[in-house]
């Protein structure tokens, strides 16, 4: 309860419309699948797929909630492992499985750059990536 209470807190810190935050509440709730009292996340109150990933961009690359950070390169990354179980079968395999991430707080990431990465968990987290000219140059980057 208290960690819903902190999310609340954190969504008005940066989204204004509270009809907004009631809704990203609604959207987590549903995704994490913690529907809470007087939350309807059957099939017809459940909001489109496209708005789980837009709820889902608020905390890409923010601490809030975050339980596993990223060390790529001279930057650390927090993230959310339901968020990277759900949408990516190979963090799912890393974290459920018996590699020594599953149980790691700080995990680092070797032979991509930081760009890469960001675009990469930016996908995870909005459906969406960078433009395709910048993921051209990504790829070939050392």
């Amino acid at each position: 309860a208290h960690q819903w209470y902190l999310l609340k807190q954190q969504l008005r810190k940066r989204i204004e419309d509270p009809e907004d935050v009631a809704r990203i509440i609604h959207t987590v709730r549903c995704i994490l699948k913690t529907s809470g009292k007087g939350t309807d996340c059957s099939p017809s109150h459940c909001p489109e797929p496209w708005q789980f990933c837009r709820a889902l961009g608020i905390f890409f690359n923010t601490p809030l909630l975050a339980d596993v950070i990223f060390q790529v390169q001279d930057i650390t990354i927090p993230a959310h492992r339901a968020v990277l179980v759900a949408r990516c079968d190979v963090m799912a395999a890393m974290f459920s499985g018996s590699y020594v991430e599953a149980k790691s707080f700080l995990i680092p990431i070797y032979g991509i750059s930081k760009d890469t990465f960001l675009c990469f968990l930016e996908y995870l987290y909005t459906d969406c990536c960078c433009p395709g000219k910048n993921l051209i140059y990504l790829s070939t980057e050392d």
